[in-house]
């Protein structure tokens, strides 16, 4: 490899803001860069990043043993954040290395709004090698990729803007939580998604004129070939920098959230991606919201987007009770709740019904509730009537 592939991905590596890198080369591997300028490891030094080397051999089973394990947790705690961990291909080693770390760590992106300038609690984001594709690659294209812009987006995502305007006209700041970010935005097949979205919303839009605002902020966007917005995209442009007080998500694909936490850094929200999706149980939601002291307290708001699309039976009340005991009396709190398989939605939840369901929709696969505190019910069900949850 070339001293211009080497520098054109190190490059690459620094736009992304990362600051370290885990590198799980064997040794027989390291030795294919000893004729750049000193090897690998030095590339990166020199170029300021921190690194660590736990050599790995490649095509074994398990890609990594114990002791490789828990140097890479090691060697990871110790990195300044966020960290880029690669292998050769990206696939074995650094899939075992991450799925072991976050084991281990459990972490979430946690941002408090007023200490954006702040560092980072932690990153890893999982790439192939500098020799195969760019720091922002993906190990795999995920199934939601597939479905951006289907019908299930277009009833979730057409009444958050309007929603969340419900909220901040009783909330002082907003805590937004999204425990399956997925992307602030992703792109729509110009053959196949873009066609089959305006199809869709067009035939809504005869019937229920609301769906024009959809149209609205969608429809330029995608005739200037821009991405689809998607619903953390899409609520975090309705919250408003200075109105949103906690940022709380995680994404559990690592392609995805290296190029969530870009476009958080260029919407002036700097933080950290880390972890995989949120342990569906009425225990975690809560000690996750309180372990980052972002409890909602009275007299400001809580918008939750709750998107499991991979887990066709999510408990639903246990998530649900989980959010409601994280909302201090006399908070206002919203939660959108999306799902592609058939579910019993809760009608209220504990404790003494923090959180009442007030609208429910079902279209094919696709079901949807909205929950709201019981102040903000009649605004919310007149903005979901203008959108057919009737």
């Amino acid at each position: 490899m070339g001293p211009d592939v080497l520098s054109a991905w190190i490059r690459e590596v620094k736009m992304h803001g990362i600051r370290s890198v885990l590198v799980l080369l064997a040794d027989e591997h390291m030795r294919l860069y000893d004729g750049e300028g000193g090897g690998l490891l030095t590339a990166y030094e020199a170029n300021g990043l921190v690194v660590a080397h736990v050599p790995a051999a490649d095509h074994q089973f398990p890609p990594l043993g114990p002791g490789e394990l828990d140097a890479a947790f090691q060697s990871f705690c110790a990195l300044p954040r966020p960290t880029l961990i690669h292998c050769s291909a990206g696939i074995d080693r650094t899939g075992a290395a991450i799925r072991h770390i976050l084991a281990r760590r459990g972490e979430w992106m946690s941002l408090s709004v007023g200490d954006a300038a702040g560092t980072p609690r932690s990153d890893a984001v999982t790439t192939p090698g500098p020799h195969t594709g760019s720091a922002g690659a993906e190990m795999n294209t995920p199934i939601q990729a597939q479905n951006v812009g289907n019908r299930g987006d277009t009833l979730k995502h057409a009444p958050i803007p309007d929603l969340i305007r419900v909220l901040l006209a009783v909330a002082g700041r907003v805590t937004y939580f999204d425990p399956f970010a997925f992307a602030l935005e992703y792109p729509l097949s110009p053959s196949v998604g873009f066609p089959r979205w305006l199809d869709d919303l067009r035939v809504r839009r005869r019937t229920w004129p609301a769906y024009d605002r959809l149209q609205d902020i969608q429809g330029p966007r995608l005739a200037a070939g821009s991405a689809y917005r998607c619903g953390i995209g899409l609520a975090l442009d309705a919250i408003g920098p200075e109105r949103l007080s906690w940022l709380l998500a995680a994404e559990r694909d690592p392609g995805l959230r290296i190029r969530l936490e870009a476009g958080l850094r260029e919407m002036g929200l700097a933080g950290s991606l880390v972890g995989g999706a949120v342990q569906p149980d009425a225990a975690g939601i809560p000690g996750t919201i309180a372990g980052a002291g972002a409890s909602v307290q009275a007299g400001d708001g809580l918008f939750a987007l709750i998107d499991p699309f991979t887990i066709r039976r999510c408990p639903w009340r246990a998530v649900l009770e989980g959010l409601a005991l994280a909302i201090r009396p006399g908070a206002h709190a919203i939660a959108l709740v999306f799902t592609s398989a058939p579910h019993d939605w809760p009608p209220d939840l504990s404790p003494a019904g923090a959180l009442r369901r007030v609208r429910w929709i079902g279209e094919g696969p696709f079901e949807l509730a909205v929950y709201a505190t019981e102040a903000l019910t009649d605004d919310v069900a007149r903005v979901l009537d203008e959108f057919g949850w009737i």
